[in-house]
């Protein structure tokens, strides 16, 4: 009786390390695919030419998602806070209206809110 309890436990053990082996591959690969997918869309923003008004702001995928209005683009971007914008963390502050511009490899986008520009820089997924 000792003997098939003992195996019982190494059964599940073994089960166990499995589920653990299972999980953190699964973790891993999803981490994987969100930097290929920020790279990705870092490339898409980083390369365009952005000048219109904005229709929608908001976050989506854990970056700042803006729609201009003569864009179909969705442009997701992770931009940083700090002395150049004064503190103003642009999701809370650009609204539907203002204006954004940044040219094609550019590394700052202006954001142009009642005849206020304040710039922003942004993170680069490489």
């Amino acid at each position: 009786m000792g003997l098939s309890r003992n195996k019982f436990f190494i059964v599940l053990f073994i089960i166990w390390l499995g589920l653990i082996f299972l999980i953190t591959q699964l973790v891993s690969n999803q981490g994987v695919t969100s930097r290929a997918m920020f790279k990705e869309k870092y490339k898409e923003f980083y390369e365009s030419s952005i000048n219109g008004k904005i229709l929608s702001v908001g976050v989506k995928h854990k970056l700042v998602s803006i729609k201009v209005d003569n864009d179909t683009t969705e442009f997701l971007f992770a931009p940083k806070t700090g002395k150049i914008n004064g503190n103003r963390i642009f999701d809370y502050n650009a609204e539907k209206g203002d204006f954004v511009i940044k040219p094609a490899f550019s590394d700052t986008l202006k954001l142009i809110k009642s005849n206020k520009v304040l710039l922003y820089r942004f993170t680069k997924f490489l």
